[in-house]
């Protein structure tokens, strides 16, 4: 493929232009725009793989501050996502761990890398849900916090989940 650096000297007279070709520029142009088609597929693609999970993913950024909120997140814990996006994720659940404050499991979290264990979310209507949570904190290049992502499993009312195996014929 061409290179896509650009001569920003004058060619001809004409401030601005290169000495390629117009034919070559459409090339890069057109390789270009294919390019990020498919970046833009596969995003759309991902995007629609976390939306569909039966586990609820929360995000947030490296402030707390949810960024990231699926339909199960939405099902879960009864806030949608416009309503979670933007929302400290302490006041929006008010997790309860066992044995633990919210900072010491942070502080936690945030020495492994990661957490799985119970927790128990407060919903939007006031009741309280148990479920079975892992976290994974994400870090930029230089290992500076980005985020955590959570995936949370409502171990509470599971059996309300499961389909009946009762008469189930066997594949």
């Amino acid at each position: 493929m061409a290179s896509k650096d650009f001569d920003f000297s004058h060619s001809e007279g004409n401030p601005g232009k290169t000495s390629q070709s117009k034919h070559e520029v459409s090339v890069n142009d057109s390789c270009g725009i294919s390019e990020r088609k498919k970046a833009e597929e596969t995003i759309t693609f991902q995007a629609n793989l976390l939306s569909n999970v039966h586990d609820a993913i929360v995000a947030v950024d490296e402030n707390f501050v949810i960024n990231y909120w699926n339909k199960m997140a939405e099902e879960m814990f009864g806030w949608t996502a416009n309503e979670a996006i933007g929302q400290p994720s302490k006041e929006l659940f008010q997790v309860k761990l066992d044995g633990l404050s919210r900072e010491e499991a942070v502080e936690k979290l945030l020495q492994d890398g990661s957490y799985r264990g119970e927790a128990s979310y407060r919903r939007k209507d006031g009741t309280c849900t148990l479920s079975d949570v892992r976290s994974k904190v994400l870090r930029g290049p230089n290992g500076e916090l980005k985020g955590v992502v959570t995936s949370v499993r409502d171990i509470l009312n599971a059996n309300k989940w499961k389909p009946s195996l009762k008469g189930t014929p066997r594949t």
